[in-house]
């Protein structure tokens, strides 16, 4: 953001609009992660019929060579695919914590709070680093190069939020707020023991 904005002002809107929004994004991609890796590794290692189905189920909807992951089927057939991998191996160790994060509504509710969690300290860490810039005061590249990746995809969400209010004439702020309220319900009605697929099935624009 500009250096002109003071950092109370950047600080507090990345933290009020962009922490469910990052969240929820942060585990949904740890899904496709479980889900993709393990069903290349599962197709290459086990060649079974019950393998070619997990993997229509998952990835069948891939059009034109495109990658896709359907990430409801990979959490509904998280405990079937751990079975074709090598116990131990990384891609059993990712699939069996997906099976054990996304057992229920409040397994995932508590996922996503982890990850908003993560998304404070780093936040809280990249306002330090940015104070320590301006004010002349030494930084250490390390944690430079630790909050850089955060960085990106914090700006990549607010690119991708104003591509989408640019094509369809919608005010950034007001859309910013709405996913948040959206994500806030989708969280709570997780919590209270709602299906896990909250976590994945949104409609268009949301």
């Amino acid at each position: 953001m500009p250096s002109a904005v003071g950092t109370g002002k950047w600080y507090g809107a990345c933290e009020r609009y962009l922490e469910l929004l990052y969240a929820f994004g942060d585990v949904t991609h740890q899904i496709w992660d479980a889900g993709y890796y393990g069903v290349r590794t599962a197709s290459r290692t086990a060649r079974t019929d019950e393998v070619k189905t997990i993997d229509a189920a998952i990835c069948g909807g891939s059009p034109s060579g495109v990658i896709q992951v359907d990430h409801g089927e990979v959490i509904r057939l998280a405990s079937n695919l751990r079975q074709h991998l090598e116990p131990r191996s990384m891609q059993e160790r990712m699939v069996a914590e997906l099976e054990q994060r996304t057992a229920d509504g409040a397994a995932i509710a508590t996922w996503l709070d982890e990850s908003r969690r993560r998304f404070d300290q780093l936040l809280a860490r990249a306002r330090r680093q940015r104070n320590a810039i301006t004010h002349g005061t030494r930084t250490v590249p390390d944690v430079l190069t630790s909050v850089e990746p955060f960085l990106s995809r914090l700006a990549g969400l607010l690119i991708g939020s104003l591509h989408y209010c640019v094509v369809e004439d919608r005010d950034l702020i007001v859309e910013l707020e709405r996913w948040r309220l959206l994500r806030l319900k989708r969280r709570e009605a997780l919590a209270a023991g709602g299906p896990p697929n909250l976590l994945v099935e949104w409609g268009s624009g949301e």
